[in-house]
């Protein structure tokens, strides 16, 4: 792993990055004009239960990925299932830079929900 020159790492602007395979232009635009519908939300919800070894009913949404245990090869693991699902790239290094531990499981679907939908069928 590559160092900062000046020993630490820089900070990245969440919008710096595409977070769904787009321009953070594009991005912006889809998500002001797009609200993932239910079904793409309750089927993200079923990838990250299962993904935790739970049924999406006692799933809490808002424990923080710390408390639920959800680390980064769950990330990993998530996200290529919901690429796989709905056809759709998620840049996984974006994703990562925009959440923390601290992050709600709840905050984390709905980055991933929002990306779900490939670009050109909203």
């Amino acid at each position: 792993m590559r160092s900062h020159p000046s020993g630490r790492c820089p900070q990245i602007p969440r919008q710096a990055r595409p977070l769904c395979g787009r321009t953070p232009l594009e991005t912006a635009a889809s998500q002001a004009c797009v609200t993932p519908d239910s079904g793409t939300r309750s089927r993200v919800k079923e990838i990250v239960a299962s993904r935790l070894g739970q049924s999406p009913e006692d799933l809490d949404e808002n424990a923080t990925l710390e408390t639920a245990m959800f680390d980064s090869l769950l990330m990993v693991e998530t996200v290529t299932a919901v690429e796989r699902e709905f056809g759709s790239s998620i840049d996984l290094a974006s994703l990562a830079d925009a959440v923390t531990p601290l992050t709600t499981l709840a905050q984390l679907m709905d980055d991933v929900t929002r990306c779900a939908v490939p670009a050109g069928q909203h």
